[in-house]
């Protein structure tokens, strides 16, 4: 996904997270008890962390040396390597 990623998942998540709040909040005149509007929003919570970790880089294609990098770089097959920081 190259639209969203890890860092403005967050954000889309939090946004989204922010409207299903103020959507569960404006729903109390319903006669439920609050538990199911609470577990709504838990679920929610526990489904964007899931999606969160699944969409993290996976950790067992990493270079840990240049000789690593460069090994990859000139072994004859196209390598697609990527070069990020979290910071």
């Amino acid at each position: 996904m190259a639209v969203i990623n890890q860092f403005s998942f967050v954000a889309a998540a939090g946004l989204g997270g922010l409207v299903l709040a103020v959507a569960l909040w404006r729903w109390q005149s319903l006669p439920l008890s609050p538990a199911p509007r609470v577990a709504v929003f838990v679920l929610y919570v526990v489904v964007m962390v899931a999606l969160l970790f699944r969409m993290r880089y996976p950790q067992e294609n990493t270079a840990d040396a240049p000789a690593t990098v460069d090994n990859a770089l000139t072994n004859g097959r196209p390598t697609f390597i990527m070069l990020y920081s979290n910071y």
